[in-house]
């Protein structure tokens, strides 16, 4: 499964746009979080991410109007798998 992260710059935060975002990416079935960075908000998800992308750009945030994204940037990360050790627990 592929993983993304999303940068999205503008007017962003204080008005809860994360907060939306986080859960839409949980009805959208995406594993990862939403984050705010400096002024902007990250999101770093695995899954398909591109619904979450393209409501960000159209601004699907009807309930608040200040939304403002100035700059969306998107970058693959690469496939996150677990190791196991031969370790046993005693």
């Amino acid at each position: 499964m592929r993983a993304k992260r999303v940068v999205l710059k503008g007017e962003v935060q204080g008005i809860g746009f994360r907060a939306w975002l986080a859960r839409r990416a949980r009805a959208l079935g995406l594993l990862g979080y939403v984050e705010n960075v400096g002024k902007d908000v990250v999101i770093v998800a695995s899954g398909n991410v591109e619904p979450l992308i393209d409501a960000a750009r159209r601004y699907e945030y009807a309930s608040v109007r200040e939304v403002e994204v100035e700059d969306l940037e998107v970058r693959s990360l690469p496939p996150f798998t677990v190791k196991f050790s031969e370790y046993e627990l005693s």
